[in-house]
């Protein structure tokens, strides 16, 4: 089950809500690729080619756009035999440069004003 999260900044008052964690379809390797570009669904399935059961974890992340600088959630799938891991692009503007942030929102600055003071708050459960 996954997380909703609000995180807001306590000095400019921006937030953003995020979702982090797996739903239970995310079990599926198929079902993962969804979350992924065309040219990263298909690299993901080379690499698990001929598996019957492949060996992964997916979670969606909290991460920040480098580009929109947005704060937004995106699919992390990794490969537990190799370490590999697959990031998708930002889901507001579809930029590949993101910088993963997962639960270390305290010590991240807030995309908007640069301050070091983010809070986060869990506002449901999803799956």
């Amino acid at each position: 089950m996954g997380n909703m999260i609000k995180i807001s900044c306590k000095k400019c008052g921006a937030s953003w809500n995020v979702k982090t964690g797996m739903g239970m379809l995310h079990c599926s390797l198929e079902y993962c690729l969804s979350d992924f570009s065309k040219d990263i669904a298909d690299e993901i399935k080379k690499n698990f080619e001929g598996q019957d059961m492949p060996h992964f974890t997916f979670s969606y992340e909290t991460a920040v756009c480098n580009k929109c600088g947005k704060m937004v959630s995106v699919a992390v799938l990794e490969d537990l035999d190799t370490s590999k891991k697959y990031t998708a692009a930002c889901p507001s503007c579809g930029n590949n440069d993101v910088n993963i942030i997962g639960n270390n929102i305290t010590t991240c600055k807030c995309p908007k004003c640069g301050h070091l003071r983010l809070s986060s708050e869990l506002t449901g459960l999803w799956d």
